[in-house]
């Protein structure tokens, strides 16, 4: 009976450990998805920019003509 107590609190310490690992895991991905949508985002808010400039130059241009 003690040795099956004693590998039972084993097997608790190791699940903890795992749920532990599993958490900053998740944790860590969901901070990564985070900083790649913001990205990604931001990246898109410069094309957006940079296309509708450009769309202006060329209609100015157009009108100089």
């Amino acid at each position: 009976r003690a040795q099956a107590q004693t590998a039972l609190a084993s097997l608790h310490r190791e699940r903890a450990r795992v749920m532990e690992w599993y958490q900053r895991m998740q944790d860590s991905a969901d901070f990564t998805w985070e900083s790649m949508k913001d990205g990604f985002n931001e990246a898109f808010g410069k094309l957006s920019e940079a296309w509708r400039d450009a769309e202006q130059n060329v209609d100015q241009v157009g009108e100089s003509i």
